[in-house]
């Protein structure tokens, strides 16, 4: 990961997605690398729950992922 200078060599890896969801509906494919979520770092899934969880129910999130070694932003609209 230092090659793409993040500041954590952690990261979620997708590997699977729920069909129709939110992710899915967002672009997230299976492979894709999350390394931030609502400007925080994610260094594991229990981050990524802890962050999600701390939002406001329905509320956007843009998530920082990386693609085929490209960094993107994707915001993910969940449904309430």
């Amino acid at each position: 990961m230092r090659e793409l200078d993040l500041l954590s060599d952690q990261a979620v890896l997708v590997s699977d997605l729920v069909a129709g969801g939110a992710a899915e509906r967002a672009g997230i494919l299976p492979d894709d690398l999350v390394v931030m979520a609502a400007g925080r770092i994610i260094a594991g899934t229990d981050d990524l729950h802890r962050v999600l969880a701390s939002l406001p129910m329905g509320s956007d999130v843009v998530l920082l992922i990386v693609r085929s070694g490209q960094m993107r932003e994707v915001t993910v609209r969940p449904q309430v």
